[in-house]
């Protein structure tokens, strides 16, 4: 009987093809190296005998005797015939020394065996041996074995005795075993197991940035204390689940989430035979938990317990698979885990050995994980040690140190209190959290809190009698004048009611009224409320109603009317002097209320009392050292709360406070410069978008200023940067706090070297705590939200006495004392720097006021009736806008939703941006994907209006301003931030023309100000025929090669098959090769997934034809050819590669205009991918370009050129035009890898146009630029008598898409489809008038006088890009395509191009005319 014959080649198996593939990934050979030794501590050791014992295992075993073979990506392993060899001794002074040459060592694993044996003796006459290995050999169970067997073997070697327990079984049995598995029930039982543990989205904790590649990488370890182990020996627990349920926890505070995901190795060796087997074994899976903060922990424990059983009985399902499900389900292309934990205890029997010896597993100092942390109790001591493997570009060993002191301590919480509930750990040691809850909180400071700000003002007053306190225009106030016409208007008020703990309101433009006003509400016992002038009526009117407010003290010129309140009009020509002023406010009482953004759609008042503010403004005066030499221009809103620490900070301190004759929304540059200058001015508070442009325009007139302060909203540290290169003397600070801690609560004074914006350390009396959800310390450099604590903080909200009680909380830290929840994300480092980040519930800062998006979101909805109403505040790097975005199909009138806006908000809080869209995105949780919707563009939010610089720039901007319909526009300003887009481009380019400026869309989409596209227009005669790429020629076409054709398509990878000619060759292919399968790589869209994509658009061209051959012949493949591995699950891609022989790329942004990054991306990155795919697969790369390439003339030489298959670059403006130019640079990097010894066809193609079989055109036809360009004309009923006998170039798509099927098998040509049966425009003409369609022939000037009258600038776009310098329509171009090669070629494939025929032009005529919808959509 014939016996089966043993495979000899065998494909990877899972564990091995994870290393294989992660080493692939990263190119670092050592990150999968094991090395470990064995020193026999005895006198004498007999290397002879060693060097046998380790042949001996060698020869017993076949996976060290493991060789690699690759072809292409694909990688198989066969087993070598052991052979004796000889083991390299070496000498070493110590361990030290032996482990550094172990580290430099590495393998190629297809050049030899991935294994290596070293024997050593050190100078203590001890010595041993090291066994290095490949992972793809080994795991760490094995290299157990290995140190076991061989020290055995030795053992009996020199007792002369035989070795009985040697281990024999083979790692092809594992091979077998796992074939069999992929196949069988179980794991069909393993994959449901994992899936369902997956099936919703996790949080994957990344500590690295997501493109690094770094390997880098150092081991720290540390001794546990014995306590651990014998608590979990007493208790029953695994080391494992005990420190599992430590880390998770952990890194669920550090990373604020609930559900969390930690790699963990498994043993897999699920038989007693597999666990005496050398190989590689090993399979790290995912370790998922949900962590319940009301859990106690000696559950939680059981339950990760109960989930290792799991994953223990699940073990074999391979990691790649679960990955690649995820990746499907959630889109997450990320690996599924950056920290990975495991618990060791296997090691070397050292029984019946008759020496001691010592083992030890060697880091390699690289790894693939931010962090790896491993406990061992390989000698059984319970004693385990714990070791920190960790990306040196991620944690340095200080890092590592403190979080094993942490971990630590948790245990320690652990085992006192085994009952406790997971939110009552604390994750921070007792040192640290001294530090963060005290000593950063010394913040004491005395002072008098018997003052109210009255109290301190008269105070200066006295002393400052003399000095000026106020100057407004050109009238200026002593401190005297001030407290007496102060004192004056106190003592009206206290006679019209006026009562301490009462509201006053205050409504005033900047004046000396507005500031004696408040001075004499304060001085009155009463608590000032500032009103806006600009608020809407319905605000003001809330606001008035809210605090019961029954005096309102306002300007001649403020005519608010309210029948329940007494208003007192203040001219300051009528105010008397009054020199004495009894004081009948205590320190505790109000001192004003400030309204802001609340979430229920309703401001909301924050009542401050004199003891807080005046906590603030004593801290404030010494800060800053204010005295009389201190002027202050005063800049922020009186409604806004930074203006009374700006307003009253100098007049407690005897400075000049200079107010701006201005509104806040409307500031005119100018006129602070002249301020400025004539008061000297030394010191300002801003807001840092505002600051950013005193910077541009007047920072001339600032060198002799103090400081300036900034505050109000976020800025990036690019200002700080921009300010001391610009004034390197002046001190810049950054003041913090919300309203209800007294204006501000921490300040930082800001340095040169600086590289992150602080928000600084608390100032006096104030206490900052950063806290988790349970109120528990977070630790350094950690988010958390910020509660502050101390006297600034507010009574709380009028009416609201809910929510004061929901965010005025008891301090957990200090008895009887409040802190409030601000709802700032923050954290802080180990100077006591804090750093803002976000806000948690969406409430913003914005040019210096609180807004609480909700208030927005909820005004929005009134209007609209729609509750799916999303409001962001949208960051760029130097700006920022708010944006509203409405989730709705119907049209909503956004000019009259603005309007309506403004009755219910203030001007502030109407976003400058309102969009509709369809579906609001989501994240993988389902929840709104904000930071996906603020994405979508941005609008400026600096009002500053920069003027036309000449005639040029007014002309221009004239243009925008009739297009865009806004007139408040600069020539600095951004056309796609004001909201313009490819059809605001169009309009402009028609304006412009019909006012003689004559401008290429693509210089308008480059140019995106009015001052850059003057600037271009000036400069447009300086022409850069320079080359800023290296220019690759490719190989010569010739005749001789006609006959050469290489095999036929078996599988072909198609790119671009939703598009008009992707899809018709997707057709071709089918029908000429019945045996192919055609690989589709198609994208996603918001709207509709890739499979659907597909056949929506065959379905469009060939109805069902092909419906039965999706996921047959036809595979649609969900990718994405910008990204790695064209956007391809990487097992996905590998597969591929190993299939492959031929690659079609029709995919490329068919436009003629549009940002340039854009269509790099699209037209030539995505040829990058497919060169790098192409290469690894050893298949033909035929790519789909345009004849356009050419260029339409010579930038250098005026002369005629004939273009052929054979040229290039010749010198032609391909620049001009940006589609043109990103398809030559492919065409450039397809030719660069021609050189490299690619195997390529390039296709030019002319004007692709409807099917000659049935008249079928493209679905979006109005995108074809040449149907765009004859549909033109056609509506203007106009052209010039020039063009009567241009000749027009059809190119049938079903035609060109069999002509590029027939040329495909060839290698390394470059054709030139297009047909060469051109028509004259007369042609074309005659059919029009079947129609009734009328085209008169005109002179070019009288057409161009036409073109210039047009009044729908629509139609202008599809030829204005055409004309020449003299403003004529020329098609005849410099430079002919010649496609003589391709015809002799096509002719050899018996193909010849179709005639252009009257019914084909009636077929394109009723695609123009068919639906009048339709053609007016341009």
């Amino acid at each position: 009987m014939k016996e089966t014959q043993e495979k000899i080649f065998y494909d990877l198996t899972n564990p091995q093809d994870s290393i294989y593939m992660s080493e692939a990934f990263y190119g670092d050979q050592h990150i999968f190296i094991i090395p470990a030794w064995a020193m026999i501590k005895t006198d004498n050791i007999n290397y002879e005998l060693l060097e046998k014992a380790i042949n001996n295992i060698v020869k017993r075993n076949d996976a060290l005797r493991t060789r690699f073979l690759k072809n292409g990506d694909t990688i198989t392993q066969y087993f070598e015939d052991y052979s004796p060899f000889d083991v390299q001794k070496i000498v070493v002074n110590d361990i030290d020394e032996l482990e550094d040459f172990i580290k430099g060592i590495t393998f190629d694993i297809y050049s030899s065996t991935p294994v290596k044996f070293l024997m050593f003796e050190n100078l203590s006459g001890y010595g041993g041996f090291c066994c290095i290995a490949h992972h793809l050999i080994s795991d760490a169970w094995s290299h157990s074995i290995i140190l076991e067997e061989v020290l055995k073997d030795y053992n009996s070697m020199v007792l002369n005795k035989e070795n009985s327990s040697y281990r024999t079984s083979s790692y092809k049995d594992f091979i077998n075993s796992e074939e069999e598995y992929l196949k069988s029930d179980k794991f069909k039982k393993d994959k449901e197991y994992w899936e369902d543990k997956f099936s919703s989205s996790s949080e994957i904790l990344s500590l690295k940035s997501s493109n690094s590649f770094e390997t880098d990488s150092i081991r720290k370890s540390f001794n546990l204390p014995e306590s651990i182990s014998k608590y979990c020996s007493e208790n029953k627990i695994s080391i494992f689940s005990f420190f599992y349920a430590i880390i998770s926890i952990y890194f669920s505070r550090i990373e604020n989430t609930d559900d969390i995901i930690i790699g963990t190795p498994y043993l897999n060796r699920t038989n007693f035979k597999e666990k005496n087997t050398l190989g590689m074994f090993i399979s790290t899976l995912p370790f998922k938990n949900k962590i319940d903060d009301n859990q106690s922990i000696a559950d939680y424990i059981k339950d990760i317990a109960v989930q290792q059983i799991g994953g223990l009985r699940h073990q074999k399902y391979p990691f790649a698979e679960l990955q690649k499900y995820y990746t499907k389900k959630f889109g997450r292309t990320s690996n599924l885990y950056d920290i990975l934990f495991s618990y060791q205890n296997a090691k070397a029997d050292s029984s019946n050995l008759d020496f001691e010896f010592e083992s030890r597993w060697i880091f390699t100092n690289h790894q693939v994980e931010s962090l790896v942390i491993n406990i061992s109790d390989i000698d059984g001591t319970n004693a385990p040690i714990m070791d920190y493997d960790f990306l040196t570009s991620v944690f340095n060993e200080k890092d590592i140190s403190t979080l094993h002191n942490r971990l630590v301590y948790m245990a320690e919480q652990m085992i006192s209190t085994p009952n406790i509930l997971v939110k009552d750990l604390e994750i921070v040691t007792p040192d640290e959290r001294d530090i963060l809850i005290n000593k950063f909180n010394d913040t004491s400071y005395i002072y008098d809190r018997n003052n109210t700000i009255a109290t301190l003002f008269s105070s200066i007053a006295k002393s400052h009698s003399n000095d000026i306190a106020l100057v407004f225009e050109d009238k200026e106030l002593t401190y005297k004048e001030l407290d007496e016409k102060s004192n004056y208007l106190a003592d009206v008020l206290i006679k019209a009611g006026a009562k301490r703990n009462t509201f006053i309101g205050v409504l005033f433009n900047r004046s000396l009224e507005m500031i004696i006003s408040i001075l004499a509400v304060l001085k009155s016992g009463a608590a000032y409320m500032p009103i806006n002038p600009d608020y809407p009526d319905e605000r003001i009117g809330y606001m008035i109603d809210d605090s019961k407010c029954k005096l309102l003290l306002r300007s001649e010129d403020m005519t608010y009317r309210n029948s329940s309140l007494t208003d007192i009009i203040v001219r300051y020509d009528e105010l008397s002097s009054k020199d004495d002023w009894d004081n009948i406010s205590k320190a505790d009482d109000l001192a004003y209320v400030i309204y802001t953004s609340g979430s229920t759609g309703k401001p909301k008042g924050v009542m401050i009392r004199h003891y807080s503010i005046v906590n603030t403004l004593l801290w404030r005066k010494d800060a800053y050292s204010f005295d009389k030499n201190i002027s202050v221009l005063q800049i922020p809103s009186f409604a806004f709360d930074s203006s009374v620490e700006d307003i009253f900070t100098p007049l407690v301190s005897g400075s000049k406070l200079v107010l701006i004759n201005q509104s806040n929304s409307n500031f005119d540059i100018s006129l602070i410069r002249q301020l400025i200058i004539k008061h000297n001015i030394n010191h300002m508070l801003v807001v840092p978008s505002f600051y950013n442009v005193l910077l541009n325009e007047i920072s001339d007139v600032m060198t002799n200023f103090k400081s300036v302060t900034v505050a109000g909203e976020g800025f990036a540290i690019e200002l700080v940067k921009k300010h001391f290169e610009i004034l390197p003397n002046v001190e810049i600070f950054n003041e913090y706090g919300p309203t209800e801690n007294s204006v501000c609560t921490t300040f930082h004074k800001f340095s040169k070297n600086d590289s992150t914006v602080f928000i600084g350390k608390p100032i006096n009396n104030c206490s900052c705590y950063i806290l988790n959800n349970n109120l528990k310390v977070q630790p350094f450099n950690v988010k958390g939200e910020l509660y502050v604590s101390g006297p600034g903080l507010a009574k709380g909200y009028i009416g609201r006495q809910d929510l004061t009680d929901t965010r005025f909380i008891p301090n957990p830290f200090k008895e009887n004392v409040l802190m409030y929840k601000t709802g700032d994300v923050v954290s802080i480092n180990e100077e006591g720097l804090m750093t803002f980040h976000e806000r948690v519930d969406y409430q913003v800062k914005y040019n210096g006021f609180r807004i609480n998006l909700g208030e927005i979101e909820s005004a929005i909805s009134k209007y609209t009736k729609n509750p799916n109403v999303v409001a962001l505040l949208k960051h760029t790097e130097s700006t920022a806008s708010l944006a509203a975005y409405i989730e709705t199909k119907n049209n909503v009138d956004i000019k009259e939703l603005k309007q309506e806006l403004k009755k219910f908000l203030p001007y502030y809080m109407i976003p400058q941006e309102i969009d509709v869209v369809k579906k609001f995105p989501l994240t993988p949780n389902g929840k709104i994907d904000r930071k996906a919707l603020e994405k979508l563009y941005i609008k400026p939010k600096d009002n500053i209006v920069v003027a036309p610089r000449n005639k040029l720039d007014e002309n221009i901007l004239q243009a925008w301003k009739k297009v865009l319909k806004q007139e408040n526009i600069g020539i600095d300003d951004n056309i796609f931030e004001l909201g313009g887009d490819s059809l605001s481009i169009i309009s402009i380019q028609s304006v412009l023309f019909k006012n003689d400026i004559n401008v290429k869309s693509q210089v308008l989409f480059e140019n995106p100000t009015v001052r850059a596209i003057s600037n271009y227009i000036s400069n447009s005669s300086k022409t850069d025929s320079k080359n800023d790429i290296e220019i690759f020629s490719h190989k010569p076409i010739l005749l001789d090669d006609i006959n050469k054709k290489s095999n036929e398509p078996i599988n072909v990878l198609l790119t671009g098959a939703t598009g008009f000619l992707g899809s018709h060759i997707l057709a071709e292919i089918i029908n000429t090769y019945p045996n192919v399968t055609l690989y589709c790589v198609i994208r996603n869209k918001p709207n509709k997934n890739y499979k659907d994509r597909l056949k929506e658009i065959l379905h469009y061209y060939f109805g069902e034809k092909y419906d039965l051959l999706i996921d047959d012949k036809i595979i649609p493949i969900d990718g994405d050819l910008v990204r790695d591995n064209l956007g391809m699950d990487v097992t996905l891609y590998k597969t591929l590669v190993g299939k492959i022989n031929y690659v079609i790329n029709g995919a490329s942004l068919v436009k003629h205009y549009g940002d340039y990054n854009l269509f790099y991306n699209s037209n030539v990155v995505t040829v990058k991918n497919l060169i790098k795919f192409a290469k690894e697969a050893n298949a033909t790369l035929n790519h789909i370009s345009t004849t356009s390439v050419s260029g339409n003339y010579l930038v250098q030489n005026d002369i005629e050129y004939d273009f052929t298959e054979n040229d290039f670059y010749i010198g032609q403006n391909y620049k001009d035009n940006v589609y043109v130019r990103t398809k030559f640079e492919a065409e450039n990097e397809v030719f660069k890898a021609q050189n490299e010894g690619l195997k390529v066809n390039v296709f030019r193609i002319g004007n692709l146009m409807q099917r000659v079989s049935d008249g079928k055109f493209q679905i979006n036809k109005f995108d074809n630029a040449y149907f765009k360009r004859i549909y033109g004309f056609i509506k203007l009923g106009k052209l010039p008598n020039n063009l009567s006998n241009q000749k027009l170039e059809f190119t049938p798509v079903d035609s060109c898409a069999r002509a590029i099927v027939k040329l495909m098998t060839y290698e390394n040509k470059v054709f030139h489809l297009l047909n060469n049966n051109l028509i004259s425009i007369t042609n074309l003409i005659h059919v029009l008038h079947h129609y009734n369609v009328n085209i008169e022939f005109i002179s070019p000037e009288d057409f161009l006088e036409f073109i210039h009258n047009e009044k729908n600038h629509n139609y202008l776009e599809n030829f204005i890009t055409d004309l020449n310098n003299s403003k004529n329509l020329n098609y005849d171009t410099k430079i002919t395509i010649n496609d003589n090669l391709t015809r002799e070629y096509l002719k050899h494939s018996s193909f010849t191009w179709p005639n252009i025929t009257n019914e084909y032009l009636d077929l394109f005529i009723k695609n123009i005319l068919e639906d009048t919808n339709e053609k007016e959509k341009i």
